[in-house]
C-alpha cells in the first residue's frame, strides 16, 4: 500500500496517490513538507454539570417519526423504550427536568 502524498497550492493542501503527484505538479501544486491540517471538529455539545452532552430536543418533537422520537428518548433513559407513548413520556420528564415543561 503506497502511502499518500501531501501537496500544497495557493495555501490549499492536498493528499494525492504517489503515481499521480507529476500531473498534479503540471498543474501547479507542489510536494509539501507540511501535513495536511485536519478537518475542523464539529462544535461539541455543551456539557450538563456532571459532564453529559446536552441532546436537544426539538420544538416540534411531537411531530417525530416513531423511530427518531425513540431515538430521542433513548438519550435520557438506560431502559428499552417499547412504544411512543412510553418515548414521550421520557421526553416529557426530560423536558420537565430541564425546567422547560
Amino acid at each position: 500500500m503506497s502511502k499518500l502524498v501531501p501537496m500544497a497550492k495557493d495555501g490549499e493542501m492536498l493528499s494525492v496517490h504517489p503515481s499521480t503527484v507529476d500531473e498534479h505538479q503540471r498543474l501547479g501544486w507542489s510536494v509539501s513538507q507540511k501535513q495536511a491540517a485536519p478537518a475542523e471538529a464539529p462544535e461539541l455539545p455543551k456539557e450538563n454539570d456532571d459532564g453529559a452532552p446536552v441532546v436537544e430536543i426539538p420544538a416540534d418533537w411531537r411531530d417525530l417519526k416513531w423511530f427518531s422520537m425513540k431515538a430521542l428518548a433513548a438519550n435520557f433513559t438506560d431502559q428499552p423504550i417499547e412504544n411512543k407513548p412510553e418515548a414521550e413520556k421520557i421526553i416529557e420528564a426530560e423536558l420537565e427536568r430541564r425546567g422547560k415543561a
